[in-house]
């Protein structure tokens, strides 16, 4: 009998709440899906850097794969709610209970249960993974064969990642949730803090100061204004990799560690692109960088993030009450791996919040500094964004709105030229 759980009020909105945010997916790639076909034209100012033939082409393939992500989210939504009881923590639980004679420790039913657990989500991503291997060309006995080995290694890095964090967890049983959310907030707090120390050991042998004098010269005016070094600005050599960022901004002002950083691939040769970007293309690059500084950007982020990290944190600890787990089923045992699904599935829809709002204050950002070198620089911005874009063909491509929000942390070409000419 179907949802037979629902009576309870706390796994239906749970559960309700996991339907409609798969459903809003769904209908943002279909939004997606419509728009793409909708364009007939590409942007005026991009024919210089894409033909008829590829933009076409861009668009047919662009569809293919939005269509297939349909089909495959409205194949794991329809799963998801048809079988809601048997796919349900309790149900899995109880299976493997009994496959382990309801007599073994914990951490064995838990392997059991992570097993039964990867199989489902494995399951559920099985249409994607075929098509892809099918648009590959791979024969039925090749598919078959490399489906085998993603599922044998799935399970191992699963029951590898997951008993882990039980054994953690198990650490902390007898630890009080206020002691708890004090170390996660230290841990969460150092471990941004070593993110930014890393980048900056990492990128040392691979960056190197800016010197072309006609561009610091232009800057000159503006660094001193901002009070922000011209020693700070770096090039950052690529050998002519392609999927590097174009130009970057790192580090906190009040801790004298902020750089920008720029691609030499703009500046260089581009084998990416015909045409590289100009002098004056480039201040107004490094201009969208140096606008990250002057409205503290970065530093704003990882305060945002340390925010997200926390409350989730916090949450996820005083979640953690047998009103959750005997709304979930258990009423006379706690599972230590359950509860973490559980509390992850209660968190889902305030993870969802927190992952848009990131992504619209990024974007808003992005313009922010845009705003600022256009303010200074004007059209060379534009085309400086263009040919960025044209590096990567399918970015030329415009997106919907919902689309791009819900995706990308920057807006789109035609977003952010839009944006520009309105001011």
């Amino acid at each position: 009998m179907f949802f037979t759980r629902f009576t309870n009020l706390i796994y239906s909105g749970s559960e309700l709440a996991s339907y409609s945010i798969t459903l809003l997916h769904i209908y943002i790639v279909w939004r997606e899906y419509t728009f793409i076909g909708a364009v007939e034209r590409r942007m005026p100012e991009t024919i210089p850097y894409m033909s008829e033939e590829i933009f076409e082409k861009l668009k047919k393939i662009s569809r293919k794969i939005l269509l297939v992500q349909l089909i495959s989210d409205s194949w794991k939504a329809a799963i998801q709610i048809i079988f809601s009881d048997e796919l349900a923590h309790i149900s899995l639980w109880t299976i493997s209970l009994r496959i382990t004679n309801n007599t073994s420790s914990e951490m064995y039913t838990t392997c059991v249960f992570i097993f039964f657990t990867t199989c489902k989500d494995f399951f559920l991503q099985l249409p994607l993974n075929v098509y892809y291997l099918l648009d590959e060309q791979f024969s039925a006995l090749q598919i078959l064969a490399i489906i085998s080995v993603e599922f044998f290694l799935e399970q191992i890095v699963q029951q590898i990642l997951l008993t882990s964090l039980v054994l953690m967890g198990s650490a902390f049983l007898d630890v009080s949730s206020g002691s708890l959310m004090i170390t996660s907030s230290v841990l969460i707090c150092s471990l941004l803090f070593a993110r930014e120390m890393l980048i900056d050991i990492v990128l040392e042998d691979y960056i190197k100061p800016f010197q072309n004098k006609k561009v610091l010269r232009e800057l000159r005016p503006y660094l001193k204004t901002m009070d922000f070094p011209e020693e700070n600005i770096y090039v950052l050599k690529t050998n002519h990799v392609k999927d590097v960022p174009n130009a970057f901004t790192m580090g906190h002002r009040f801790l004298k560690n902020q750089k920008v950083v720029i691609s030499d691939n703009i500046i260089g040769k581009n084998p990416f692109l015909n045409d590289c970007c100009s002098y004056n293309e480039v201040v107004a690059i490094l201009m969208h960088e140096l606008g990250h500084v002057y409205y503290y950007h970065v530093t704003k982020t990882a305060i945002m993030e340390i925010f997200i990290a926390l409350s989730t944190s916090i949450m996820f600890l005083a979640l953690y009450r047998d009103i959750v787990f005997e709304s979930f089923g258990f009423n006379n045992t706690r599972p230590i791996i359950v509860g973490m699904f559980i509390r992850m599935d209660l968190l889902l829809t305030y993870n969802m919040v927190c992952g848009l709002v990131y992504m619209i204050y990024c974007r808003k950002n992005e313009h922010e500094a845009d705003f600022f070198s256009y303010t200074f620089t004007k059209n060379h911005l534009c085309k400086a964004l263009i040919k960025l874009h044209a590096i990567h063909p399918s970015d030329i491509l415009e997106h919907d709105l919902w689309y791009s929000t819900w995706n990308h942390d920057h807006p789109s070409l035609g977003e952010r030229l839009q944006f520009l000419r309105g001011k």
